[in-house]
């Protein structure tokens, strides 16, 4: 005999039967399914599931999508594996995206461990003030409406900063149009180079508290919403490297705390409106890149503190307005690649500050000893 054997195990018996019991045990019919549940159990069912995975089988069954589609099982769902810290703008979410799971041993900086002692459920403490974002954060561009705004109201409506640009963060999604209306006490948004598709919601006009709007390098499609203008505290405004369409819309000019404006390369078309004039804490006007049409409007020249102005690459013509010797702080101008004509104003002279003024590729002569540094 084997030294592995054992006299005292019974020999396996391979057409052995399992033990029948009676369907009146569990008071099912074989013939029933879990879709004919009640919703209230198949809820408590479902709901212990990870979000990824509901996700993911939402749609195998009439009877799922039904539970699963309300703000009720979203939030009793979320409520398992996101707890809110209420002292600090924190919340608790899980390490690897997957319940019940222990934390690496390499844990990232500023997250500790801790297991529901309800659930079990091991999740970490993150502070919110993180740049980069986590799966949830990520998942909120992605999750069903319903979750999207729970994940708003309950666990990122104190946040102020959302800083997810430059952190190679790709979301190949629209902005969640509904959901982001709902983040009031937003600050600063940047989702720079982050891969946003679709159009600039209008409801993020609804975030009255946004200093500063950056969208920069996505694939943003559509119009600017000239309802940006109700977002009456923001001073930094970036859309460009984006693939929008129209025009600019004049009531941008009713944002006299910019500071920064960029709007370029896009695709926009039309004139350059008067109104941005009236941007008179303008640093930085962006505007090269685009399809923009109409001579310069001599309202540009009221931005006294203006110190770069880019207006190259695009379709302008007509001169160069001489009122532009009145922008005293002006260190760069790039009005290249357009189709502007007549003699540059020698009160481009009265640009003490200048460094670098590019005027090439148009249809523009000089009468007086151009310094070096004006490129024609």
């Amino acid at each position: 005999m084997s030294k592995y054997e054992s006299t005292n195990v019974a020999p396996l018996t391979i057409a052995q039967t399992p033990p029948r019991y009676p369907k009146e045990l569990f008071g099912l019919d074989r013939r029933r399914s879990i879709d004919t549940l009640p919703i209230e159990v198949l809820h408590q069912i479902l709901r212990w599931l990870h979000p990824r995975k509901i996700f993911h089988i939402r749609r195998v069954s009439h009877a799922f999508y039904a539970c699963t589609s309300t703000k009720h099982f979203a939030a009793s769902n979320l409520a398992l594996y996101i707890n809110l810290r209420p002292d600090k703008e924190t919340y608790l979410r899980d390490l690897r995206g997957v319940g019940n799971q222990s934390p690496t041993e390499q844990q990232p900086e500023g997250e500790v461990p801790c297991e529901s002692p309800e659930t079990g459920i091991t999740t970490i403490y993150v502070e919110k003030t993180q740049n980069s974002p986590c799966w949830l954060d990520e998942a909120f561009f992605h999750m069903p409406d319903q979750y999207k705004a729970v994940f708003a109201e309950t666990y990122l409506k104190h946040v102020e900063n959302l800083e997810w640009g430059e952190n190679d963060t790709f979301l190949e999604a629209p902005i969640p149009q509904t959901a982001i209306g709902l983040l009031r006490n937003l600050v600063r948004l940047n989702l720079n180079d982050c891969g946003i598709t679709g159009t600039i919601p209008v409801e993020l006009t609804t975030l009255v508290k946004l200093e500063c709007l950056s969208l920069y390098e996505n694939e943003l499609v559509g119009p600017i919403p000239p309802q940006l203008s109700l977002l009456v505290n923001l001073n930094e405004l970036y859309l460009g490297r984006n693939r929008l369409s129209g025009t600019i819309p004049p009531s941008l000019g009713e944002l006299t705390g910019l500071k920064m404006l960029n709007l370029g390369p896009n695709e926009l078309i039309g004139e350059i409106p008067g109104e941005l004039g009236r941007l008179v804490n303008l640093k930085e006007l962006f505007l090269g890149g685009n399809q923009l049409t109409g001579h310069i409007p001599v309202e540009l020249c009221k931005l006294v503190n203006i110190l770069d102005l880019f207006l190259h690459k695009n379709q302008l013509t007509g001169p160069v307005p001489p009122e532009i010797g009145e922008l005293v702080n002006l260190r760069c101008v790039y009005f290249e690649e357009n189709q502007l004509s007549g003699e540059i104003p020698v009160e481009v002279l009265k640009l003490v500050r200048l460094e670098d003024c590019d005027m090439r590729n148009n249809q523009l002569t000089c009468s007086f000893p151009c310094p070096s540094l004006i490129q024609f």
